[in-house]
């Protein structure tokens, strides 16, 4: 698969952006030196709360003898607040002195770095 590749794009989250995986990345880079092109994706995730429908499931235990009087046997399922992540900001950033070889070591180094990436 990867003599196939002819560029490796990279998709880091900004707060992982730090300077130690910065040089750790650099040192993987230069001892892959080659002929391919890399292409960071920064991205910034902005996290939103997800209001579910209001509408709460009642489960009556008997519903043939259910008396409204008596709702004490009742229970209400209330659905939560969810959060989910959107993209705020999206930068992409192709490199143009930084040429690599794709081999399955550098991409065992990504992925043991748990960094996020893709082949073209």
């Amino acid at each position: 698969m990867p003599q196939f590749a002819k560029k490796l794009n990279i998709k880091m989250d900004i707060v992982d952006l730090q300077q130690n995986s910065i040089q750790h990345l650099n040192t993987i880079f230069q001892s892959n030196k080659g002929e391919n092109t890399v292409t960071f994706e920064i991205v910034e995730l902005d996290k939103v709360k997800v209001m579910p429908e209001l509408a709460p499931k009642m489960a009556v235990p008997d519903e043939e003898n259910f008396d409204v009087e008596n709702l004490e046997e009742v229970e209400l399922e209330i659905p939560s607040v969810e959060e989910e992540s959107i993209v705020k900001t999206r930068i992409s950033l192709p490199s143009r002195k930084l040429k690599i070889k794709i081999s399955n070591e550098l991409l065992f180094e990504l992925e043991k770095m748990n960094i996020k990436f893709s082949l073209n």
